[in-house]
């Protein structure tokens, strides 16, 4: 089973490839992101959320570290796109090799 570490690190990977395909593969069904209060329940929200403000927007994400934790891990992140640009600390719960959230 992959690791904390890794699945975040298929997060960058997806973002900076323009993948939406392998980045849906990482979220539970029933995964919940929240982006500065804005809360999106299930992975097609997710998506949407992704289309908008993430992949939609060419992100990349440059990663300062990764710091795994018991659930999870937190990315510190650099991140240039035509929406957000900045450093970002992002919280992510996974469980049974799955993001089950994400916390920007």
């Amino acid at each position: 089973m992959p690791t904390a570490t890794d699945i975040v690190q298929g997060w960058v990977d997806a973002t900076n490839n323009s993948d939406p395909q392998a980045l849906r593969a990482l979220f539970a069904p029933d995964a919940v992101l929240v982006d500065t209060g804005r809360r999106f329940h299930g992975v097609d929200a997710i998506m949407r959320w992704s289309d908008s403000d993430l992949i939609g927007v060419n992100a990349r994400i440059q990663v300062d570290r990764i710091d795994p934790k018991s659930d999870g891990a937190t990315l510190h992140s650099t991140v240039h796109s035509n929406g957000f640009n900045g450093h970002a600390k992002i919280g992510f719960k996974i469980s049974d090799g799955l993001i089950q959230n994400v916390h920007i």
